[in-house]
């Protein structure tokens, strides 16, 4: 299992940095949110400025996460205004230093930034509806002729003579119109050459800035799936390039192209399996290249002659889909990598030794569910799920995390054992597949899935007498609800008069033993209760004015007091004081009264005596209730991203609150006033809210 230790790697982190960077953070005080992590992303493109002497500008492209930016040398990034896109190539013109020009390919158009990364405007005139940019390619001589080339899936290539503003076709010649990678010559005023990786057709080569196109693939095999080229900076003097393909590793043509041999000598299979490709800026003195693989990282200080792995740390955070080094190589050795799901990792010493680099890097997706232990007090365990990066476990309060493996790979929902202490069993829901058990805190996992007939689970609950009666509930998002007695080795469907097969939340009676009674959120259909185990489910509804309910909490006295609490799409908060059977709406504070989305819903364990309740909105961060719901109050100190999606309380002397938000993070408060404060933590029952 990878370990992302932040204070393990502080002191290497110093070595690379330098000794006057910032340690990373640990959580903070009473009242104020922090967050520590998880960090990373999965990062397809990275860029390193020409001015990084001076100006120590890095760019990563994140799936799904758009571009993040740092401005000193990986030590932490922040999120430039292109967010939640796919950003697949990043490239700047060499005049970079007296533009601020960078350019970002994504899988929905061309996009320029003149800001060092800061904010981005589309630049698609030209080359059709939502292209997919692949590769990029601005020429040595943009200064004076503005030229930029784009690779795209199934377009072919395009060039644009007025830096991105407008887009002409470049194909004729092309036999393959998905083009993965692009290399201009060095020597582009004299030779107009540019050479191109396509998908099925090998590389190909133009001798005319790109008017017309030659297949170059002699030493090739038809059809070679080329993603990565890369033209010795002396070019000009020794014609020499490297190809990196999917399926044969790495070749080397020292004649411009016109012939091509293997060079493969230390890659294992999976290694042959190139996804990135990059060369010293001293190649012609230092004879040094890498390559991203499917494997890791791999280097070659003989010209692609001779192989070696690099980086077994990193794994499993592989492929690694991105490389991009220093300018200034030959004197600060740094390397960066992006890695498939673990985020940037660098290296100050030519890749000897490499360490994470992402502090504030928040692309991990969306924290589906944050969830404390039961034992939290003593074992300090919590778990995050993100839908792009998996399920990730801290054991000191969340100051670090370790990405679990073998987890589902898009993890929706949580619930751990009432009897944890003794039995470590915990279960994850996924979007795709299914449901998953740990016997072991997380360590291993197996699928449990018999009988259930959806893959896609939205929600899980688990009775608060499980040693006993091994019952849970798992809400599908598009087959409603199925039921285990058996700890999850038999499944079976109980959605007799549910009106909803989408199911936002479940939360299960704190008596369920006596009561047998649990209540669902629906995506659009409000709530349903069941009394009788699942045998049969009737609508709760009645003062709803909203029917899209995202999550839901129940009293720890549901006995007694009857009460509960949904949380609504544009609708805000409602409150049950009859179990369920009215709701009246509970706004008084939230913002935007009346159309508040709320994602997230936790109560005080103590909730009879404190009536102190907790809302996580979808764009307005966390709110907090000390009468019951009766008005609400703003505790967004410290929480800079507001787009709240779970909540979990933990127990400890002083309480502890947790929140998941999207960019996959946890971040956590420790709780100061008595209106705020509670000892212990109720059984759980976790929500997800994926789909607001």
């Amino acid at each position: 299992m990878a370990k992302i230790r932040l204070l393990a790697t502080a002191v290497l982190l110093m070595t690379l940095f330098g000794a006057g960077s910032p340690s990373p953070a640990a959580l903070a005080g009473v009242g104020v949110w922090t967050t520590t992590g998880p960090f990373g992303a999965q990062v397809w493109s990275l860029w390193v400025a020409p001015t990084f002497g001076t100006d120590p500008v890095v760019l990563a492209g994140a799936w799904e996460a758009g571009v993040f930016r740092s401005l000193n040398g990986g030590q932490t990034w922040e999120a430039g205004s292109l967010t939640d896109h796919s950003i697949i190539a990043l490239a700047a013109p060499p005049n970079f230093g007296a533009n601020q020009l960078v350019f970002a390919g994504a899988t929905d158009g061309f996009f320029v930034s003149a800001t060092k990364g800061r904010s981005w405007s589309a630049a698609n005139a030209g080359l059709g509806a939502s292209p997919r940019i692949q590769s990029i390619a601005p020429t040595p001589t943009f200064a004076t002729d503005s030229t930029v080339f784009v690779g795209t899936f199934a377009g072919g290539v395009f060039k644009s003579t007025n830096g991105g503003l407008a887009w002409n076709p470049s194909s004729v010649g092309l036999t393959s119109l998905s083009v993965q990678a692009l290399a201009v010559s060095p020597a582009y005023a004299q030779d107009r050459t540019v050479f191109a990786g396509t998908f099925s057709g090998g590389v190909f080569v133009s001798r005319d800035g790109g008017d017309s196109w030659a297949a170059t693939n002699e030493g090739l095999a038809a059809g070679e799936d080329v993603r990565a080229l890369a033209v010795s900076p002396a070019f000009a003097s020794d014609a020499t390039l490297f190809a990196g393909t999917f399926n044969r590793g790495v070749f080397r043509s020292t004649d411009g192209g016109a012939t091509w041999h293997e060079r493969n000598v230390g890659l294992p299979a999976a290694g042959r399996q190139v996804l990135a490709l990059a060369l010293s800026p001293n190649f012609a003195a230092d004879q040094t290249l890498f390559i991203g693989t499917q494997q890791g990282v791999f280097k070659s200080t003989d010209g692609g002659g001779t192989w070696t792995e690099t980086g077994t740390e990193i794994l499993p955070f592989v492929p690694v889909r991105a490389i991009a080094l220093s300018p200034d190589f030959a004197t600060d050795g740094r390397v960066y990598i992006g890695t498939d799901k673990g985020g940037v990792w660098m290296s100050g010493n030519a890749g000897a030794t490499w360490a994470p680099a992402n502090e504030l890097l928040a692309g991990l997706g969306t924290a589906n569910f944050v969830q404390a232990s039961p034992e939290f007090s003593t074992d300090r365990m919590v778990f995050v799920g993100t839908s792009g990066g998996g399920i990730y476990k801290s054991t000191d309060r969340g100051v670090t995390w370790e990405r679990l493996v073998n987890t589902p790979p898009t993890p929706s929902a949580m619930v751990i054992s009432p009897e944890f202490r003794t039995d470590r069993v915990i279960y994850a829901g996924s979007l795709g597949s299914g449901v998953y058990k740990s016997t072991d805190a997380g360590r291993t996992w197996a699928r449990v899935n018999s009988g259930l007939g959806s893959l896609r689970v939205s929600a899980l609950a688990i009775s608060p007498y499980f040693g006993v009666d091994r019952t849970l509930y798992a809400g599908t998002d598009g087959a409603g609800i199925y039921k285990t007695t058996d700890g999850g080795t038999q499944w079976k469907a109980v959605n007799t008069g549910l009106e909803s097969s989408r199911i936002m939340d479940l939360v299960i009676s704190p008596f369920y033993f006596s009561d047998s009674t649990v209540f669902a959120a629906t995506y659009d259909n409000g709530v349903f209760v069941t009394t009788n185990a699942g045998g049969s489910w009737s609508p709760a509804n009645r003062g709803l004015i909203s029917l899209r309910i995202n999550a839901l909490a129940i009293s720890p006295q549901f006995n007694t007091d009857k009460t509960m609490y949904a949380g609504s799409s544009w609708g805000g908060i409602f409150r049950s004081t009859d179990g369920g059977q009215t709701w009246a709406q509970f706004n008084n504070g939230l913002p935007g009264e009346y159309v508040v989305t709320v994602c997230a819903l936790e109560m005080s364990p103590t909730f009879l005596t404190d009536q102190t309740l907790f809302a996580g909105t979808c764009s307005d961060g966390i709110y907090i209730s000390r009468d019951a719901g009766q008005s609400w109050a703003a505790i967004n100190e410290g929480l800079w991203n507001k787009r709240v999606r779970s909540l979990s309380f933990a127990a400890t002397a002083e309480g502890m609150l947790f929140a998941g938000t999207t960019g996959g993070m946890a971040w956590a408060r420790e709780l100061g006033g008595a209106g705020e404060r509670a000892h212990t933590v109720r059984l759980p029952s976790v929500m997800v809210n994926y789909a607001p």
